[in-house]
């Protein structure tokens, strides 16, 4: 009881970093009549006739109005479904009751979404994040009815003692307006309920994985993604700085201390990353199998996070007029990230090494001096880029030159890389073009859940490459197909032939 009332006070005491918590407040204080004027909706008699579809319209637009993130509100609006709960039709009779019900079930999402961001306060040690009573407070959501109503009441507590009068936690009123049968009802509102954290971490996760584990491993996960989205929050705080503190505010690229702490926080959130199994996104995909991330990925990736608050600056700084040293700081960062991950994965101080590197990498913009980029650096480079656009933007959403621009941006690659190393490969040429070009066409793919079109990829390409070199030499351009060519139109045949079908089943798809 003591840690759990410790996690209460820091919930309560961190309620002003949450803009979503003046949602909940404003909601909690208006009455069903208040809710139907502002949704403009027609008086009506004792009796609704769609109840549960007046319930659903009342709950999207408080959801709307916490959160402007459509694909959440989607979530949050389907999660009970696939949860396997039902409209509670004999419950909701009138307008009044659905309005209601619709009210405290959004509530009592939005309290759950919030509770990973408030839980722990994000100055605190990365080391002392274990130490803060999440896994108390996890289990006090998921285990039963009756740790649920113990944290509401502790919580309210909290809150009267802070002289939140009008307002009170509540996350029971989840189940508001729906049904589920009695034999399942805890296994699946236990799964709802991490499910919602799990989102409220802003971590993606494998449904099908979610709902099969037990309860104990459950409760395990689900506190891993809290530890997880804030050791992250504590890295972006330390990078973004506060007050006078800001050691990446250009020109200055930190010092061999903040990089210290920087590194011992990274180690804070691969530690708890790694022991994420239902987590895809520090995990890399290796011969089909996916793969925890090493320590150079996590290295890679702190650089990455320093680069993209660089990048920010630039833009917020845009209306000041144009910033070519930061620019050109930028550009080497993002051009060089692998050079100066293997740099510090190399040293016997990262620290030390990781601060050297952006001092140089700084000095060189100040010179003007571009990034150096090998072919092979490139190709790397392209499809990263590749993997990160189409996995954080489905395809279906991409437009279509979009997407044949990223496709080819990659084979381009290829073709610099291949043109580098030519006369090292001499006979093996068309051999090492056809395989690179294959395994790249099957990356592209199983990124975009395509892997089974790989098997039409042969005789697309041979199609493709066919009726080009047809049209060429008709129209005149080429007379004949030499030899000196031939790697470039594999190239263009596998670019064409995974364009097809990439564009192919976009099209299907929205048929």
């Amino acid at each position: 009881m003591k840690e759990l009332t410790e996690v209460a006070k820091m919930i309560v005491n961190n309620l002003h970093l949450s803009l979503v918590f003046k949602t909940i407040s404003e909601y909690q204080k208006k009455d069903a009549l208040e809710i139907r004027d502002e949704l403009g909706l027609a008086s009506f008699s004792e009796i609704s006739t769609n109840p549960f579809d007046l319930l659903e319209k009342v709950k999207r637009h408080i959801l709307t109005k916490a959160f402007q993130d459509k694909e959440k509100v989607e979530f949050l609006m389907t999660v009970q479904s696939w949860a396997g709960f039902k409209p509670n039709r004999i419950y909701l009779e009138t307008g009044d009751q659905a309005i209601l019900a619709g009210k405290r079930s959004a509530l009592a999402i939005l309290w759950i979404m919030i509770l990973p961001k408030i839980a722990v306060s994000p100055t605190i040690l990365p080391s002392d994040i274990e130490k803060q009573g999440l896994e108390t407070l996890v289990e006090s959501i998921l285990l039963s009815d009756e740790s649920r109503a113990e944290l509401n009441q502790v919580v309210s507590f909290e809150m009267i003692n802070r002289g939140f009068i009008e307002e009170y936690f509540d996350i029971n009123g989840i189940e508001s307006g729906f049904t589920i049968d009695d034999s399942m009802r805890r296994s699946r509102l236990r799964a709802m309920l991490a499910l919602m954290l799990m989102k409220g971490s802003d971590f993606p996760f494998d449904l099908d994985k979610v709902f099969n584990l037990p309860e104990h491993r459950l409760i395990e996960e689900t506190t891993l993604y809290i530890m997880t989205k804030q050791a992250m929050a504590s890295l972006s705080y330390q990078i973004s700085g506060s007050g006078s503190s800001r050691p990446f505010d250009w020109p200055l690229v930190g010092t061999a201390r903040v990089f210290s702490r920087l590194m011992l926080t990274l180690d804070v959130l691969r530690k708890f990353a790694s022991k994420m199994t239902t987590c895809s996104l520090f995990t890399s995909t290796v011969q089909g199998s996916q793969q925890v991330w090493t320590e150079w990925e996590f290295t890679s990736y702190l650089i990455k996070e320093i680069t993209d608050y660089y990048a920010n600056l630039l833009r917020e700084r845009s209306s000041k007029g144009k910033n070519e040293e930061l620019d050109a700081f930028v550009d080497i960062l993002k051009g060089e990230n692998i050079e100066i991950t293997t740099s510090v994965m190399e040293s016997d101080d990262k620290a030390l090494t990781i601060y050297e590197e952006l001092s140089d990498c700084k000095r060189r913009a100040q010179i003007g001096e571009k990034p150096q980029i090998s072919p092979e650096r490139r190709f790397r480079v392209v499809l990263s880029n590749l993997k990160q656009q189409l996995t954080e933007a489905r395809a279906d959403v991409l437009a279509p030159d979009e997407l044949v621009e990223e496709i080819v941006d990659a084979f381009d690659a290829i073709t610099e890389l291949i043109e580098k190393h030519i006369d090292s490969l001499g006979s093996q040429v068309d051999k090492f073009t056809e395989e690179l070009c294959f395994e790249t066409s099957f990356r592209i793919l199983e990124i975009l859940n395509l892997g089974a079109s790989l098997n039409n990829l042969p005789w697309v390409s041979r199609f493709i490459a066919e009726e080009a070199a047809r049209t060429s030499i008709a129209r005149g351009d080429i007379e004949s197909l030499e030899e000196q060519h031939r790697m470039k139109r594999i190239v263009s045949a596998f670019a064409g032939g995974v364009a097809y079908l990439v564009l192919q089943a976009q099209r299907k798809d929205l048929e």
